[in-house]
């Protein structure tokens, strides 16, 4: 990417899968965001061939996840995981992630199913593989900077959700969800007018002012041709 900051990330994955009830996952990644780098490109190609000034400045991001899943009489299946997160950024950070959900299925139009969660999966970034498979890109930690300042946040994500096929090519789904921040909440600028003109400055929300919760209403349908 470009601009102000820059950001790349790679990641690898294994899966393992024993049985067509059972999977497992592990992955590794590596990472890197770098602010103040207008009009660059951080690519990992080119990273190498920076300067050491260049090299020693940002975030530097490890990554270590794992995650199973387990289907029980199809109708009850269960996926649970772990990542671990450091991050350096003149100091250390570790960042522990645990993942849990839980899907019923008493009826093959209906489902329940409730989640806990650092990495909320929405349409902006996951990626669909054509085998089916669903890559979430985000990470656990969310990662700022503040008047000059890194800060680093976790967000916790929990949910209940209902969705009922109404074909087969049309779902609807009813959720009630609930994110709270572990460390410094959302960034935002701050704009005051003075009779001296506009001041503007950046600034953050608490972890305890930046908790929201809601419900979700989510209508699908599949178009063919």
């Amino acid at each position: 990417t470009s601009g102000s900051a820059s950001l790349w990330r790679v990641r690898d994955a294994y899966d393992y899968r024993p049985d067509p009830n059972q999977e497992y996952k592990f992955s590794l990644g590596v990472g890197r965001l770098s602010f103040n780098r207008a009009g660059t490109t951080d690519r990992p190609a080119d990273f190498f061939s920076e300067e050491q000034s260049l090299q020693d400045s940002g975030v530097e991001t490890l990554a270590v996840g794992f995650q199973g899943s387990r289907q029980f009489l199809n109708m009850v299946a269960v996926e649970y995981g772990l990542d671990w997160s450091r991050i350096h950024y003149g100091v250390t950070q570790s960042i522990w992630s645990p993942y849990l959900q839980v899907a019923y299925t008493p009826h093959r139009r209906w489902l329940l199913r409730t989640l806990m969660s650092s990495r909320r999966i929405s349409d902006n970034n996951i990626i669909e593989l054509p085998g089916g498979d669903v890559v979430n890109l985000l990470e656990p930690a969310y990662i700022s900077q503040i008047n000059n300042v890194i800060r680093v946040s976790q967000v916790r994500h929990s949910e209940l959700s209902v969705a009922r096929k109404l074909a087969d090519d049309t779902s609807l789904e009813l959720t009630v969800y609930r994110d709270r921040v572990d460390g410094p909440g959302t960034p935002f600028l701050l704009t005051t007018n003075t009779n001296y003109g506009q001041n503007s400055q950046a600034v953050q929300l608490r972890s305890d002012q930046d908790a929201q919760q809601g419900v979700r209403v989510a209508f699908a349908r599949m178009l063919t041709s």
